[in-house]
């Protein structure tokens, strides 16, 4: 009877051993399944990591082109602004010399029209020397009236060509 007892306890050892063999084979295959999910999860991260960080570079790349574009336009904003400054500067000084001038000749002709008036010269005499001065001073106001109107032509085709080049480079940006 001993004999049947230990080998029943042997048997019941073996099948016990075996179960446990069993059950801890079973937890190691579900360890396994988990940690080939893992990694297929981690490779699907380091996936979307690696077109992240591309966009970004990309996004990088996007933001110094526009920076390009907007320190040119800003450059052009200040040659424009510039130049529309020194147009302005000198049509004023032109104004003012042109100005100037007509203030010393009416200076002049009402002096020359006070000794006259005070001279004992026939009135056709005076009459005449007004007409002269008149011409004088129409023909100079027809030549600064001249003068303007060039230099506001010369303004519109700057502004041509401004537009021009600001549509030139609104099309560079929009590529």
């Amino acid at each position: 009877m001993e004999t049947v007892l230990i080998v029943l306890i042997a048997i019941l050892a073996t099948a016990g051993t075996y179960t446990i063999v069993k059950i801890i084979y079973y937890r190691l295959v579900i360890i396994a399944d988990q940690i080939k999910i893992k990694r297929k999860r981690i490779a699907r991260i380091d996936i979307l990591w690696n077109s992240v960080k591309h966009m970004d570079k990309q996004l990088s790349d996007i933001g110094k082109k526009t920076d390009t574009h907007q320190k040119t336009l800003n450059k052009i904003d200040r040659e424009v602004d510039a130049f529309h400054k020194r147009i302005v500067k000198d049509f004023k000084a032109l104004l003012s010399s042109k100005t100037n001038q007509l203030t010393k000749r009416l200076d002049i002709a009402f002096r020359r029209l006070n000794e006259m008036s005070a001279s004992d010269t026939p009135y056709s005499t005076r009459v005449a020397m007004l007409e002269e001065k008149q011409k004088v001073y129409d023909t100079s106001l027809h030549t600064q009236a001249l003068m303007i109107g060039d230099l506001q032509k010369t303004q519109g085709i700057q502004n041509d060509r401004f537009k021009k080049v600001m549509d030139l480079k609104n099309i560079k940006v929009k590529k």
